[in-house]
């Protein structure tokens, strides 16, 4: 027999995506999206397995300046963007 996959998709109050949810032969997992404060902009998606990815936007714009990708609190890849410091 194959593997057995099921996803489920949560959303907020305001019908925007905010969590993923799938399952492989029964292991479980999810993903959460969170957004900047009064906008449709991701901030932050986390993982359950322990991925992180946060992302920086240009200020009054949709335009992002950085990517930040972690694996618990290991760095996987750098920043990118404008923005190099933080």
């Amino acid at each position: 027999m194959g593997a057995t996959y099921t996803a489920g998709y949560g959303y907020d109050p305001w019908g925007r995506m905010d969590t993923v949810s799938w399952s492989v032969n029964g292991a479980l997992h999810n993903m959460q999206y969170s957004r900047i404060d009064n906008s449709d902009l991701i901030y932050q998606i986390t993982s359950d397995t322990g991925h992180k990815v946060t992302y920086g936007y240009e200020d009054h714009r949709d335009l992002k300046t950085r990517v930040k990708n972690e694996f618990n609190t290991n760095l996987i890849s750098p920043r990118v963007g404008s923005d190099q410091s933080n």
